[in-house]
């Protein structure tokens, strides 16, 4: 495999975690995700610091869900490197007109994600809305 083909395949692995909506039922998490990933937010959300996958799977995301509308999930940009994957989204937030911008910053280990650092850009608008649940 050359060195773009493995770039391109590690793009649309995590394309696919975006076009799945983060909905379980539209895939399984398994075909993503490598039995030891980790993923790294901010510290000041309720969800910030370092999980492992179960923690990720079972309590993260569903904060994140509750806030984040994937429905209005826009993808603005997505970059890389063998298994460095850069995705820049523009991602709706619950209930409100407002939209935050989120880089997330993939590395993939064996054809699955073992790393996510994740990037809120102007989060003010999010952190209200955490402020108000």
């Amino acid at each position: 495999m050359t060195d773009q083909d493995l770039t391109n395949r590690n793009k649309a692995l995590v394309r696919s975690f975006y076009e799945g909506g983060t909905d379980s039922e539209k895939k399984t998490y398994g075909e993503i995700f490598h039995p030891g990933f980790h993923v790294t937010a901010p510290n000041y959300f309720p969800w910030g610091g370092t999980s492992d996958l179960n923690e990720y799977l079972e309590d993260v995301l569903h904060q994140v869900t509750a806030v984040l509308d994937f429905e209005r999930c826009s993808i603005v940009s997505l970059v890389g490197e063998n298994d460095e994957i850069v995705i820049v989204i523009d991602i709706g937030l619950a209930g409100t007109e407002h939209f935050i911008r989120i880089s997330e910053h993939w590395t993939i280990k064996d054809g699955k994600a073992i790393n996510l650092w994740v990037a809120y850009f102007e989060p003010a608008e999010l952190v209200k809305l955490l402020e108000k649940k």
